[in-house]
């Protein structure tokens, strides 16, 4: 039997930010990435069946505008992840199981696409949910970074990781990490690029 990996990402619903309340807050929308203890049906999910050793990783952009005249308007962006949990059967004998836990305060963290050099996220931007192994990606941040999942000694020939997003109507205009710029109106995208590796 040759090794096998299969991963797909389900994308969340699309957000509709507003813009700011009276009261001058930004505005925010957002999908949690759970419903009590199950996947959140409108937030993302990624799953993956595997039948060899793997390291899983999660990069992750800010939203960014469509229009390619506005290449440098990017929304605050916030990422959420539920527990990656794994299944050992397809037939539902034995139930999902939690592999790892990612949420420690309220689940939420930021991200951006650049830090300075040296920099790890964790410090440009602190927070008790960023992953601490984050790190800078080739597109944006890299919010799983290099996860052992077995499907031997972890049961886990079946994984699934739901994800939340959150985004304000706010850009970093002098690159400080402060988002205190009203975003202008249109379509913005994030990306997230999933990948999984086998060990030999």
């Amino acid at each position: 039997m040759l090794a096998y990996a299969h991963l797909a990402i389900d994308p969340p619903k699309d957000l509709v930010v507003p813009g700011d309340n009276p009261a001058g807050t930004p505005g925010e929308d957002s999908i949690e990435p759970l419903v009590g203890a199950d996947p959140n049906p409108d937030a993302g999910l990624i799953t993956a069946e595997i039948n060899t050793p793997c390291l899983l990783s999660v990069e992750v952009t800010e939203f960014a505008a469509d229009d390619p005249d506005l290449l440098t308007e990017k929304l605050w962006t916030a990422y959420s992840l539920g527990d990656l949990e794994a299944m050992f059967d397809n037939a539902g004998i034995v139930p999902w199981a939690t592999h790892t836990e990612f949420r420690v305060g309220d689940g939420w963290f930021q991200v951006a696409d650049a830090y300075p050099a040296g920099v790890a996220p964790s410090v440009a931007l602190p927070d008790d949910d960023m992953p601490t192994l984050a790190a800078q990606g080739s597109l944006g941040t890299i919010i799983v970074n290099d996860l052992a999942v077995d499907p031997v000694d972890d049961f886990a020939r079946y994984l699934r990781l739901p994800f939340g997003v959150k985004a304000k109507n706010r850009i970093d205009a002098d690159g400080d990490f402060v988002y205190e710029t009203i975003a202008l109106a249109g379509d913005y995208t994030a990306t997230m690029v999933a990948t999984l590796a086998a060990v030999n």
